[in-house]
């Protein structure tokens, strides 16, 4: 498994090559292999094998980490956005994306939000995923969508909260 982790880490944090795709392909296959048919805590704790870590979920979704716990132990069930915004920071391709979505028990249909998302994913394979840029994408998206229930909900950013709550509650002390 170590050899996994090492190629896929190789394979995640570089640009391809020709030298490269071929090695890519297979882990990418092993990934597909190892991950179908579980469900979403099997998932991500299968993606460990590969290194990839709870941490790395955390910080590469940017949601709070006792989420991610709970998703881990199986002791919540994510919302699709949540699943999406996963996938997302992990830069992984469509196809394994699409897969981590249906083993949370979701599919991605023709909606205008579900086509947004399969949007963003096929772009997070290539480029660095910018909470602040995609929900711009979506805040527009929502403009042209009359019915509240149909709006795409914006990414959630834990770290931003957290550094707002905390300037809000110096501003407090401080008046």
């Amino acid at each position: 498994m170590s050899e996994n982790k090492t190629t896929l880490e190789n394979t995640l944090s570089s640009k391809f090559d020709e030298s490269s795709i071929e090695s890519s392909i297979k882990i990418y296959q092993c990934i597909i292999t190892r991950i179908s048919g579980l469900s979403f805590s099997e998932t991500l704790n299968a993606l460990d094998e590969f290194n990839v870590t709870k941490f790395r979920v955390y910080t590469t979704s940017k949601l709070n980490e006792k989420t991610i716990d709970n998703y881990y132990n199986n002791k919540s069930n994510p919302k699709k956005n949540y699943v999406v915004q996963i996938c997302l920071g992990l830069h992984f391709p469509y196809i394994i994306s699409k897969i981590i979505i249906e083993n949370a028990g979701y599919a991605l249909s023709n909606s205008i939000r579900d086509v947004y998302y399969s949007t963003a994913l096929q772009r997070a394979q290539f480029y660095e995923f910018d909470i602040d840029f995609e929900n711009d994408i979506i805040s527009k998206l929502n403009q042209n969508i009359n019915n509240k229930k149909e709006r795409i909900p914006k990414f959630k950013n834990y770290f931003e909260i957290i550094e707002s709550k905390t300037k809000k509650t110096k501003e407090r002390r401080h008046e």
